[in-house]
This record gives structure tokens, C-alpha cells and sequence, in this order.
């Protein structure tokens, strides 16, 4: 993301970003970022929504495309966070990348993706 926004192929803003915490938000002096990196690509402004529950943080900021790629955290694109992009993404065809290795350690697997989309995501 930080290479396609220095190469101007990326709004800054288009990217958000999660961590333990949640939804990484800076305002002013506060946030939930763990340094410069995360601050770069938080949410701006204190969230009104439970910014640690995933399918509420995509119901507010509507994304396109989810990717996971920290293999700490198996299996939590769970069924409710990916009908929340199945909502927030109409008639589009969701993005839903799980990159993290082993595949044990996948956020989703692709049967899962598959299924509970009806076939309609991007895996």
C-alpha cells in the first residue's frame, strides 16, 4: 500500500488498517496506532462505532477489498464479516485475500469464501 501511494497509483486514504486493537484511528494526540507506519494509514478522527468488532468497522468505512495478512488471528473473517462485505459491496464482487502462511494460519479458507459468498468474491 505505502508503494502504491508514493507512486500515486493509491489514494492514502483508500487504505485503512486493523490491528490487535482493531481499526488503527489517530486524532490529534490520541489513537490506537503503535507507530508513524500505522498513524500514516489510521482512520482520522475518533470512530462512533466499535472499532474493534470487524464487521462493524466494514459496515462504517465500506470497503471493497479486505486482506489479511498478519497470521496471528485464524479463521476471523468469519461468516458475519464477510456478509458484511457481501452487503457493502452490492452488485461489486467483494475482494477478500487471505495471504497469511501457513494456511492454518489463513483468516479464511477459500471454501469458506466461496461458500459463503455463493461464489461472488474475489479470493
Amino acid at each position: 500500500a505505502s508503494l502504491m501511494v508514493n507512486q500515486g497509483k493509491l489514494d492514502r486514504k483508500q487504505v485503512l488498517i486493523t490491528n490487535s486493537r482493531g481499526l488503527v484511528w489517530f486524532d490529534g494526540s490520541e489513537g490506537t496506532h503503535r507507530n508513524e507506519e500505522q498513524r500514516a494509514f489510521a482512520y482520522q478522527g475518533r470512530p462512533d462505532f466499535d472499532t474493534k468488532d470487524l464487521a462493524t468497522v466494514i459496515r462504517k468505512v465500506r470497503p471493497t477489498a479486505l486482506i489479511g495478512a498478519v497470521g496471528v488471528s485464524p479463521n476471523c473473517f468469519t461468516k458475519d464479516v464477510v456478509d458484511a462485505m457481501l452487503e457493502v459491496c452490492g452488485e461489486q464482487r467483494p475482494i477478500i485475500f487471505a495471504l497469511s502462511n501457513p494456511k492454518s494460519q489463513a483468516e479464511i479458507t477459500a471454501a469458506n469464501c466461496y461458500q459463503w459468498t455463493g461464489g461472488k468474491a474475489i479470493f
